[in-house]
């Protein structure tokens, strides 16, 4: 007969690629939730959600042959797995069910063996569908143990744990202590047997300045510092030599060893303390005296050790006397304590016990003084009870040396019990772990999981291997844990590592209704009411600890006696609702009055029948549990996985479970039947190409998504509608107008649950954003049909509970929104259509940058341009002729509107990626002429602003520009015949005014071959409005810049130390720190991608020129002196090819004194600034994606080496090698500091990773 579940614990191990296989990075667990197949044959499962468990004493079934009449009331009342208590024999003393005298043998009660018992509990399981399990008590044995009396080493004894003697004298005083009271010795003093209140400070100074002292504990943690110097003494003067000078130079290295912890016989290592004192000394001439020196300061090191542990001892003393008056204040005077009346041994102490001793006799503390420091075979056999500390760390081993718990009497000991000594490994411990094994082995074959008794004390280590023992012999082992650590990261871990499936969970720890809710929302396995529906990919998340649900657990005070007889059904009745494994404990049901004690209860449980004393449906509520426990289970199988609790008043609770599917709760609210089964014919248009959503879907351009599902403030502020983004309270402004803002934390919400997000409750509150949704859209002509379905089908939403507003919110954004997506991809090239989610989801910023934004207009297009034009329309208050084009934003969200929006670099370094592989070759071609119609001073504008107030600072953006065009010919059908385009020049000369739109008129052929004139030319120019004006940074002599081409090596040149011409152009800003009109990186001369760019362009034009699209095969220039001079674009090529390894590769036999790296490119040549040619930046990197063809191979592979090594980070690469004067990692723009290279954020480009 088996019981089948899956496999419940994953161990994986984390190696990061870089280290070597046997370093390990990291380790964890995957716990597999477990499930039952009952083996009855009908394969039918138990989950864990259905498990309801009934706690037994075992000790009160009486022999194996009458438990089945006993269980019966178990199965009669619709329980399906029984929990027994230690089957084993127990202390022949305390009986008590968790003080296990021999694990290996069943109570001589049961009349039975193993097979007997084996036998039964397969029955149970086959013919009641009850399983069972019993508890694993590991970390504590009963006084009596059999395995301790052959190995007392198992135990903390006083070899083991010499550290235990000061406290084993201090028990021992204490137990006299009661001894002398009862015996009226210490009357005169004031202490009779029958003490009141008052009189515990009378104790308190009696122990603590009086009877302590006599014993002179601190001899056991002071050194002998006579001794131990005139030891010191003599080992110096058996030296030869004495050294210059100390080999440590710190006394803090010396300290005290307690060894064996024997009166006076503490000691140091004076081989350390040579080594600290015993030097040659200026002041002094003789060995002697050199030796006295060394001696006096040890003396002193000493005589300093010896008061600190003294003042360490007393305050544990006095702690520990502390601790006693407060259990004897709870034990005699406390009103929830047992309120003993006289002290006494051994039924009513002052204290309990800390400590077993041989033949359970308690000595005189003056005979054990003696004991423990001579007799080896008693100290075998004192050992250490158990116990637990009040807020204590769980992973803290309390009986380990260092910890003083036992001294400080820290602990709430069990006094019939052994803690048992594990170690760290099997070798410290070998018979306590083989005696343990089989232990495990037998209640492993014997039954169906267990409950891992005082888990938290057990060690980690320990109960891994052991669990892991299990489950080899029983694949199918359920392991629930008593877990109280008080911490749950410290559970987690014991779960994890473990392998526990579920930990108990109390519900009497909830002293009002308000508790107890918020305890079983706690517990249960379920999302709240109105939760979001899951992703059809489900991310893998940790989950909190599965918990095992008790109205009443068996080791805890019965609840009639604390509460009420009626609130027995009360509380079943609100476990029963929690989603999760639910517990009770025999006698619960059948409402007994009183505890049903785990130690002194001697009586047998009635058995299941009709007669007189028995049980049957009748008693109590035995009828009513059975009904709770089948609601239980119907609850999970029928899909109710979903609850609430609410609070309704003080004294009640409102609990709801619900189901997802079907929308049925426990309690209907019939009002919103009618509005889900709307909803319901909604959603089924997302999947129906022919619905009404999907056709008006259809009618959408990729610029009207983006104003459905993006849109930033800037953007939509400038449309002049009278929208903006939507805040929400306690929340703040989403970042886009659109959908996307939603979604985005729609996603967080789903992943976490998080019901008290402020957009969930702003949907609960009000119809505002379901509102600003549909009546944004509605005002646009292209939208507007979207709103209006939007607007109907938020009113079926907003007619249902408010509880449930956001769940459908959310189904309709969410499937509406992954159909535009699909819309947009579906209106790009068949490479995004064909492509991985990867890919799609990269294209969608097409959509997120590009718009049309009325104030940042790109300038007119000319009329003469051929097919196909952009639309236009004419303002009706202006009467000014507006083309509706689309532009790119630079960024968001300080880059999107005004003249910031439309910057050459960022458009045309995005244009092919964004454009031309998306397949929107319309708006790339109107970009294309837009900028090239602003061509002035043989550039293009970095900031457009219409162009009419245009900067011309960049150096770069023109041949970003030409590479875009050079892309659009090689990716768009037909793509050559843009050449031939029309541009309407705004500045037809350097120092024309701007003209009308199409009086100047070029092809675009003729632009570009400017282009390459002006910089053959050399061309000189000083910004137009130069000052503070334009730029309040920049340095006067930073507004003149020039253009140009090497003749020799055919590299494009510009620029001076004063401004910044290429991509990075941080200029500096901060008075305070001087760099106010610096450029950070200024990369005047010729920068290595601009070559790049360069050569790629005059490749791509002499292909151009060949098929007769380009009309050019030259550059002609003319000058004062030597008139006309022509340059072929080839012998161009050529010489930027013949030139660039030998300028810009650095060898290893480069001898430089500019030179920190070498096998790297520079980063330019010809700098104002040398050195800064040979920094090592990442612009080589664009170099060689762009023109390949300049690049040696065996260099280029050696230089990425370099990169790999050097640039690449966390999150991109790095700006500049780390090892560079200038290179800051961390950008801050707001540092308005005193330090040159971060002020108002300087370093932008000298190091932050990209």
């Amino acid at each position: 007969m088996y019981l089948f579940y899956v496999v419940n614990l994953v161990r994986f191990i984390i190696i990061l690629p870089s280290m070597e296989q046997h370093n390990l990075n990291g380790q964890g667990y995957f716990q597999v939730e477990s499930y039952f197949i009952w083996p009855d044959g009908s394969g039918e499962v138990l989950e864990q959600d259905c498990i309801t468990c009934q706690s037994v004493l075992s000790k009160s079934l009486g022999s194996l042959s009458e438990w089945k009449s006993r269980l019966e009331v178990t199965h009669h009342s619709g329980y399906n797995m029984i929990h027994f208590t230690p089957v084993q024999i127990l202390n022949r003393i305390s009986n008590s069910s968790y003080s296990i005298s021999d694990h290996h043998k069943l109570n001589p009660l049961f009349q039975g063996t193993y097979e007997e018992l084996k036998l039964l509990i397969d029955n149970m399981a086959k013919q009641w569908r009850i399983l069972s399990i019993t508890d694993l008590v590991y970390n504590h044995a009963a006084s009596d143990c059999e395995l301790l009396k052959q190995h007392p080493e198992a135990a903390y004894n006083l070899i083991n744990s010499p550290h235990l003697k000061p406290a084993v004298l201090l028990d021992s005083i204490l137990m006299q202590f009661t001894s002398d009271i009862s015996e009226g010795k210490l009357f005169p003093k004031g202490i009779p047997a029958e003490i009141k209140e008052h009189h515990l400070s009378i104790i308190h100074n009696y122990l603590l300045d009086e009877k302590l002292v006599e014993y002179r504990f601190w001899e056991y943690y002071v050194c002998n510092t006579n001794l131990l110097v005139e030891q010191f003494n003599r080992q110096l003067a058996l030296l030869n030599d004495c050294p210059d000078k100390p080999l440590y130079d710190n006394d803090n290295l010396i300290e005290i060893n307690h060894g064996q912890y024997q009166r006076m016989k503490s000691f140091i290592d004076l081989d350390l303390a040579e080594k600290i004192y015993f030097y040659k000394r200026e002041y002094l001439s003789t060995k002697q005296e050199w030796i006295n020196e060394a001696c006096n300061q040890l003396r002193n090191r000493l005589n300093y050790l010896n008061t600190i542990v003294c003042q360490k001892l007393n305050g544990n003393l006095t702690r520990a006397v502390d601790n006693c008056i407060a259990s004897c204040r709870y034990h005699f005077f406390s009103y929830d304590g047992p309120k003993y009346k006289i002290l006494s041994l051994p039924s009513t102490p002052f204290v309990g016990n800390y400590f077993y001793y041989p033949n359970e006799e308690f000595k005189h503390p003056d005979e054990i003084n003696q004991l423990i420091e001579n007799d080896l075979h008693y100290q075998s056999f004192v050992m250490a009870h158990n116990g637990w500390i009040i807020n204590d760390d769980p992973l803290r081993n309390f009986a380990d040396e260092g910890h003083e718990s036992y001294l400080r009497r820290d602990i709430l000991q069990w006094s019939d019990l052994i803690k048992l000594r594990f170690g760290t490994k099997y070798e410290d411990c070998p018979s306590l772990y083989n005696y343990m094994k089989e232990y495990t082995r037998l209640v492993a074959t014997t039954f169906h999981g267990c409950r891992l008794d005082n888990c938290h004390s057990t060690p980690l280590w320990f109960a891994q291997e052991m669990m892991d023992y299990a489950r080899e012999i029983n694949p199918n082992f359920y392991i629930n844990a008593e877990l109280s650590t008080g911490n749950i990261k410290s559970d987690v871990r014991f779960i994890n590592q473990i392998g526990i499936n579920s930990i108990l969970k109390e519900s009497h720890r909830a002293f009002d209704p308000y508790e107890l809710g918020q305890m079983i929302s706690f517990v249960s396995e379920s999302d709240p009411i109105g939760s979001f529906n899951k992703s059809r990919i489900c991310k893998l998340l940790p989950t909190k600890p599965y918990a095992w649900f008790y109205d009443q657990t068996h080791d805890n005070p019965c609840q009639i006696e604390r509460r009420s007889v009626e609130d027995s059904i009360t509380r079943s009745a609100c476990v029963t609702m929690a989603n999760c494994s639910t517990g009770s404990n025999r006698g619960y049901d059948e409402l007994i009055p009183h505890h049903i004690d785990v130690v002194h209860e001697t009586r047998f449980y009635s058995k299941w029948g009709y007669q007189n004393k028995q049980i049957n449906e009748k008693t109590a509520i035995i009828s009513i549990k059975k009904s709770l426990n089948k609601l239980h289970m119907d609850l999970f199988q029928q899909g109710f996985t979903q609850l609430m609790v609410d609070q309704l008043s003080t004294s009640a609770l409102l609990i709801t479970r619900h189901n997802p599917e079907t929308h049925k709760s426990i309690s209907l609210l019939p009002q919103i039947r009618q509005s889900i089964i709307n909803i319901k014919q909604t959603i089924k248009q997302f999947s129906n190409p022919t619905s009404q959503f999907n056709k008006i879907v259809k009618n959408l351009t990729l610029i009207d998504l983006e104003r459905v599902l993006y849109r930033t403030s800037d953007e939509e502020q400038s449309d002049g509608k009278g929208f903006d983004v939507y805040i929400i309270p306690d929340y703040g402004k989403l970042n886009y107008c659109g959908l996307q803002a939603i979604i985005t934390i729609l996603d967080q919400i789903r992943l976490f649950n998080q019901l008290k997000h402020p957009l969930v409750l702003n949907l609960k509150q009000g119809n505002w954003l379901m509102n600003y949704i549909a009546n944004r859209l509605k005002i646009y002509s292209n939208t507007k049909q979207l709103g209006e379905w939007y607007d109907n089908v938020f009113r079926y939403i907003n007619s249902l509970s408010r509880l449930m507003v956001p769940i459908y919110f959310d189904l309709i954004i969410r499937n509406s929104y992954e159909l535009l997506l699909e819309h947009g991809s579906s209106l790009m090239s068949s490479f995004i259509r064909q492509s991985s989610i990867f890919i799609r989801s990269l294209a969608q910023t097409s959509i997120q940058l590009i718009s049309i934004t009325p104030n940042s207009r790109l300038p007119l297009l000319s009329p003469n341009l051929c097919e196909p034009r952009p639309f236009t329309e004419k303002n009706e208050q202006t009467f000014e002729i507006i083309q509706q084009i689309p532009s790119l934003a630079t960024g968001f969200p300080y880059f999107a509107s005004d003249i910031w929006r439309n910057s050459s670099r960022n458009t045309f370094t995005s244009l092919r990626g964004l454009l031309l592989l998306t397949g929107r070759y319309e708006e790339a071609r109107y970009l294309v002429l837009s900028y090239g119609g602003c061509l002035r001073h043989g550039l293009i504008p970095n900031l457009l602003a219409d162009g009419k107030i245009s900067r011309y600072n960049s150096r770069d953006s023109v041949w970003w520009w030409l590479y875009s065009i050079s892309n659009y010919t090689n990716i768009v059908p037909d793509g050559y015949k843009i050449l031939s385009d029309k541009v309407s020049r705004l500045y037809p000369t350097h120092d024309s005014p701007i003209q009308p739109v199409g009086s100047h008129d070029q092809f675009l052929y003729d632009v570009i071959h400017e282009v390459l004139r002006c910089h053959i030319q050399l061309l000189s120019f000083r910004e137009r409005g130069a000052g503070h004006s334009l730029d309040p940074n920049m340095n006067d002599e930073g507004f003149n810049n020039q253009i140009g081409v090497d003749s020799k090596t055919g590299f494009v040149f510009g620029g001076n130390r004063w401004n910044c011409g290429t991509w990075m152009d941080k200029m500096g800003s901060s008075e305070k720190a001087s760099n106010k009109g610096h450029p950070a990186t200024p990369r005047d001369g010729s920068a290595i991608e601009l070559i790049a760019l360069c050569r790629t362009t005059i490749s791509w034009l002499i292909h151009m020129n060949k098929k007769n699209y380009y009309p050019y095969d030259s550059v002609e220039t003319s000058s004062g002196t030597s008139g006309k001079t022509k340059l072929l674009l080839t012998d161009w090529l050529n010489r930027i090819d013949e030139n660039f390894e030998k300028e810009f590769w650095i060898d290893e036999s480069n001898t430089s004194g500019f030179v920190n790296r070498r096998q790297i490119y520079k980063d330019t040549i010809n700098s104002t600034l040398q050195w800064t040619d040979y920094q090592l930046r990442p612009n080589f990197l664009i170099a060689a994606v762009i023109a390949p063809e300049m690049f040696n191979k065996t260099n280029i592979w050696l230089a990425l080496k370099q990169v790999e090594t050097i640039l690449l980070g966390k999150y991109g690469i790095k700006t500049l090698d780390p090892s560079d004067y200038n290179y800051v990692g961390d950008y801050v723009n707001d540092d308005d500091s005193h330090d040159y290279k971060r002020a108002h954020g300087f370093n932008y480009h000298n190091g932050p990773e990209w």
